[in-house]
């Protein structure tokens, strides 16, 4: 199985080597420099053997969370690749300029609801600012897939 996701450094072309050198079995494995996963997707799967993806870059192991454990979250999230909002456009400039997909202030606008508004008030609005911001690790899973297929 090749790998959804093109990665700078990727291992494909030695993959052969690599499954060469690896033990008939094991009882664990580590890609401790997990990039696209084509070492870890394509090795055979062995029963009882544990199995760790690593990566530095915690928006690719986010991207493999989501598509392993929330695959059609992922998908709604998408919808489709084309560039086609001011937001999307937006979102990969943030990335370029910061290097990371935040809710900037988000917290601290909440917090302040409870300081400046009544309990059944603050609620509604906090309600409302959780509704209009993005959904957590999905939306950044989505944003940096369409990044780096771009």
């Amino acid at each position: 199985m090749n790998s959804f996701i093109p990665w700078v450094g990727g291992k494909g072309k030695l993959l052969w080597i690599i499954n060469k050198l690896m033990p008939d079995r094991y009882t664990r494995f580590i890609d401790v420099f997990g990039g696209s996963g084509t070492v870890t997707m394509c090795r055979p799967i062995q029963r009882g053997c544990m199995e760790v993806y690593n990566d530095f870059n915690g928006n690719l192991t986010n991207l493999f969370c989501c598509v392993k454990n929330r695959p059609m979250a992922l998908l709604a999230e998408l919808g489709f690749l084309p560039l086609n909002t001011r937001d999307d456009f937006n979102v990969l400039y943030k990335f370029f300029s910061k290097g990371e997909f935040t809710d900037d202030y988000l917290q601290e606008e909440m917090d302040l609801t409870e300081v400046y508004l009544k309990p059944p008030d603050a609620e509604a609005i906090r309600a409302l600012m959780l509704e209009r911001t993005p959904r957590g690790s999905i939306r950044r899973a989505a944003d940096f897939f369409k990044l780096i297929r771009y």
